[in-house]
């Protein structure tokens, strides 16, 4: 074999390994890719507000102001002692309460969170 020959060999050697070296960095190894897609959105945060009404013999929603027609929400709870609770949710809701005294027959009404009408 000549000088000439062998650097031939030589030479195709290197480009056939620099062409297997350039395809196996170029070719996606799976795995290693990854897509990542961001959503911009608006979120609407309400706020959520726990009040404890107190010892009732009923109580009502009669009125609120909401901040999103969706979501927004007035949720009332009685338990077992008729101990009542308000979860609010983005609104103002007003809660009519009675207690009816048996004794007297007398019903007391108690308002909480007050709506002004406007006329």
């Amino acid at each position: 074999m000549d000088n000439q020959s062998m650097f031939r060999q030589s030479s195709v050697l290197l480009c056939l390994s620099l062409m297997i070296a350039s395809l196996y960095f170029l070719t996606p190894v799976q795995g290693k890719q990854s897509f990542q897609a961001g959503v911009i959105a608006q979120e609407l945060h309400l706020n959520h507000q726990i009040t404890q009404l107190g010892v009732f013999s009923s109580c009502k929603v009669v009125n609120a102001i909401k901040q999103d027609l969706k979501r927004s929400a007035c949720m009332l709870y009685s338990k077992s002692d008729n101990t009542w609770q308000l979860d609010s949710f983005g609104a103002i809701c007003e809660v009519h309460c009675t207690d009816v005294s048996h004794m007297r027959e007398i019903d007391s009404l108690v308002i909480f969170n007050r709506i002004s009408k406007v006329n």
